[in-house]
């Protein structure tokens, strides 16, 4: 038994091959002739590449190894292989398959191997992007790192059609600028677009030029600087929206205020005021409502839906500017009735007996009462500021 089992462990270690070390790219010396800086869709390639041996040592580690050669090019397809031995024959196969395989009986030689002659033909495949990087041809040598040749396959077509919708998304976001431009400021936007602009042109130069490779290193960064500024028009047109309402709001605010105050004012007269009280309560009513829906914008500016405050931003200060002009309506009523209509005495044509005439200025009575009316405001005034200023730091905080 113990015969029949070193017997086994001595036949296997003949017929295992002992390959040497790992081999790296660094091992080899690697040529390729015929390879063009890009090629089109459809179009014949012919490579012709040689990989040998950069010292006697590799030649040797080269020696008895399997090699497995790939031909990624399309039909109609050829590989030769033509292996060199040093100072020996030379071993030549051929294939129009994908792959061709050689095995270690075939590789192995003594003195090792000088150098390994490839030629590779075939047809580019077609792409669907503008540019592809392809692998046309691989060499993998047993226990080594892996010899990969690349071709560069442009399609213009593609290419010019990329650079045109580039241009037309560009030119709407210019025309969104421009809009914006007309209720806030936007110069930082407009910088940004003129350096967009700028690198879109060179992107053209290049495609004249032909620099296709060029053209699609340069290509991605563009399409995101356009993605960007398309982003942040995007959020600077929702944060108008959301700080126009803030401002409206403010204002409502005040005349609310003030309109509370002359309806005080009023009573204390003995004026009868019930319908403009109740009037102010439903618009006050409204404003609850429109707060809600300004704290609705918040949550979606604050989750980055901006094009959700944009849809929704034009009704909130439509009915802002509804129920301001409503407000303010009330306020020009309350002040009519504070202003006494003044009255004309009639001309006297019989004398009667001269009593003490006792003087009323309405004028006095009207500015008293516009100073307690005015004290008031300016108190709302006061406190509404404080107010829009906390939410205006924490807004700023959020941006």
């Amino acid at each position: 038994m113990r015969t029949l089992i070193i017997s086994f462990l001595v036949l296997l270690l003949i017929t295992t091959p002992v390959l040497g070390k790992y081999l790296t790219l660094n091992d080899f010396n690697i040529d390729v002739k015929g390879l063009k800086d890009y090629y089109t869709q459809n179009e014949k390639v012919s490579l012709k590449i040689t990989v040998s041996s950069k010292s006697e040592d590799i030649a040797k580690e080269m020696a008895n190894r399997k090699y497995t050669f790939y031909n990624n090019l399309n039909t109609p397809r050829e590989i030769t292989v033509r292996i060199y031995f040093k100072n020996g024959p030379i071993y030549s196969r051929s294939t129009n398959d994908k792959v061709l395989m050689i095995d270690r009986d075939y590789t192995n030689w003594d003195e090792g191997i000088d150098s390994v002659e490839i030629n590779v033909s075939g047809i580019t495949p077609p792409i669907e992007s503008g540019v592809k990087n392809f692998a046309a041809f691989e060499l993998e040598i047993e226990n080594s790192e892996p010899i990969k040749v690349n071709i560069t396959i442009v399609n213009p077509p593609k290419i010019e059609s990329e650079i045109s919708d580039l241009k037309s998304t560009l030119s709407k976001i210019e025309n969104e600028i421009n809009e914006l431009a007309k209720k806030t400021d936007v110069d930082d936007l407009k910088d940004r677009l003129d350096k967009v602009k700028q690198d879109l042109n060179n992107l053209e130069v290049l495609y004249r030029n032909k620099h296709y490779e060029e053209v699609c290193k340069n290509i991605d960064t563009v399409k995101e600087e356009i993605n960007s500024l398309k982003l942040d028009v995007k959020k600077a047109h929702a944060r108008y929206y959301i700080d126009t309402a803030e401002d409206l709001l403010d204002r409502i605010d005040v005349n609310i205020t003030k309109a509370e105050s002359l309806i005080d004012l009023l009573k204390a007269k003995g004026k009868d005021v019930l319908n403009y009280t109740l009037a102010l309560t439903d618009l006050k009513a409204d404003e609850d409502r429109i707060k809600d829906e300004i704290n609705d914008l918040r949550s979606l500016y604050d989750d980055g839906n901006y094009d959700g405050v944009i849809s929704r931003g034009e009704n909130v200060l439509e009915d802002e500017n509804t129920l301001l002009g409503k407000v303010t309506s009330i306020i020009n009523d309350l002040k009519s009735l504070l202003t006494p209509t003044s009255t004309t005495q009639p001309t006297q044509t019989t004398t009667f007996i001269s009593l003490p005439k006792i003087n009323v200025d309405w004028k006095v009575v009207g500015f008293y009462g516009g100073i307690t009316v005015g004290a008031i405001v300016v108190v709302a005034l006061v406190v509404i500021s404080i107010k829009r200023y906390l939410k205006r730091r924490r807004w700023d905080e959020l941006k």
